[in-house]
């Protein structure tokens, strides 16, 4: 299976895009308005790293989705990945506090039309594909990240150190959507899963060890 990430990634955004202002610590893209609300696009560009001893968290309408913590050495700018839609309008809330106790915060919203019914049967599937190359890591999982069981914490092994990630429902799992005939046909029938990408200081990673509850 090969991966075409960015593409994805890219088509998943429609042409009108809701971000907080640009120049601001974070900066955060949306769709606007959401198509596919258990698929969601979702760009953080942060314009200060998050390094060792920082914690970035989003939020999606209060509620946490994701938790990442670089360690030792590594530095994050930018982080991208697919979260589920759940209310309307959608808000994303990005907070990280840093290693002296500072904190910045960004936030994005935009309309969905047919909010998400997160599963609420969960599996315990912990296939993924990993690549890691140039300073950007991308993972495709296919855990259907239901509300009894999903992937919740992962650990990444760089060569600048670990990078700890952790997970609730709020994130994109494979529930059988597949790509239809709004994508092109190379993509077409292939199955939607949950994906997320770092870009960084590191040029290689391998998952250490993942868990689900």
């Amino acid at each position: 299976m090969k991966l075409k990430t960015l593409t994805l990634f890219l088509i998943l955004f429609s042409t009108s895009i809701s971000f907080a202002f640009w120049g601001s610590p974070i900066n955060i893209k949306l769709p606007e308005p959401i198509e596919w609300s258990g698929f969601v696009p979702i760009l953080i560009d942060l314009n200060k790293e998050v390094k060792n001893g920082d914690k970035l968290e989003l939020y999606i309408n209060n509620s946490l989705a994701m938790t990442i913590k670089p360690l030792s050495d590594v530095s994050l700018s930018r982080v991208s990945t697919r979260i589920r839609a759940t209310e309307n309008p959608t808000v994303a809330d990005v907070k990280i506090r840093y290693a002296d106790g500072s904190k910045d915060t960004g936030s994005a919203s935009s309309s969905v039309e047919s909010p998400y019914n997160v599963p609420s049967e969960g599996d315990s599937n912990k296939k993924y594909k990993l690549k890691a190359k140039n300073g950007k890591l991308r993972m495709l999982y296919l855990n259907n990240m239901g509300e009894t069981s999903h992937l919740n914490r992962l650990e990444l092994n760089t060569d600048k150190g670990l990078i700890t990630v952790e997970f609730t429902p709020l994130m994109s799992g494979k529930d059988g959507s597949v790509y239809d005939s709004s994508f092109p046909e190379s993509m077409r029938g292939r199955p939607m899963t949950g994906y997320f990408e770092l870009e960084g200081n590191f040029n290689s990673a391998k998952l250490k060890a993942s868990y689900s509850n």
